[in-house]
């Protein structure tokens, strides 16, 4: 049947990010999780991304409209992008530098997704969709490298975190920048209950 999608594992206040953490525990070789292995667990994390919000109105509507998933390069594409934004925001969220080529990788996935888009501009700034004719991974690139230059280019950048816990990436929002998990529900109450029981076996 495959992972099941649910509103928990979109808490990273950017489409981008919450398409980089469909890798579960990214950074520990032993506890790593690849949840899009193939088209059908693409096309899951497309539905309930669409069921759960971050998706944009206009886009989530040519996305749906689209009659065809797309093909495995369309997923080793999706794939692609996806490692190199995560390593890229990785970067942000410890102040580093980073590594240029996965900046230009991320560019580069923009660039290929404005030339097979229209465009039109919004309250935001430029709006971008899929053409008539793409496929929904094509729809979806183009939603994800919108993202992902939006936020690149938005003093936000400077409040993405890793989740101590599973290093899930999110963008920091409260007003304190204070926030350490990617979500209470499950990471901070999982570090509250560990922390309790190291109380009370060291007492």
């Amino acid at each position: 049947m495959g992972f099941q999608w649910t509103e928990r594992q979109f808490v990273a206040g950017a489409l981008c990010l919450d398409f980089a953490n469909t890798v579960i525990y990214p950074t520990d070789p032993v506890r790593r999780v690849d949840r899009l292995v193939g088209l059908a667990d693409l096309d899951r994390w497309i539905a309930s991304a669409l069921r759960y919000g971050p998706l944009k109105d206009d886009i989530a509507r040519a996305i749906v409209a689209a009659p065809e998933l797309g093909d495995e390069a369309g997923l080793s594409g999706a794939r692609a992008c996806r490692d190199a934004t995560d390593r890229l925001f990785r970067a942000a969220a410890v102040g580093s530098g980073g590594d240029q080529a996965y900046l230009r990788q991320v560019i580069g996935a923009y660039q290929e997704a404005v030339a097979v888009a229209s465009f039109r501009f919004g309250e935001e700034g430029l709006d971008l969709a899929p053409r008539p004719g793409s496929t929904r991974i094509d729809g979806l690139l183009v939603a994800i490298s919108q993202s992902a230059m939006s936020l690149l280019l938005s003093p936000e950048v400077g409040r993405i975190k890793a989740c101590p816990s599973c290093d899930w990436l999110f963008v920091d929002r409260s007003n304190s920048r204070r926030r350490r998990w990617c979500d209470m529900r499950s990471c901070g109450n999982r570090a509250k209950a560990k922390r309790h029981y190291d109380q009370r076996r060291g007492a």
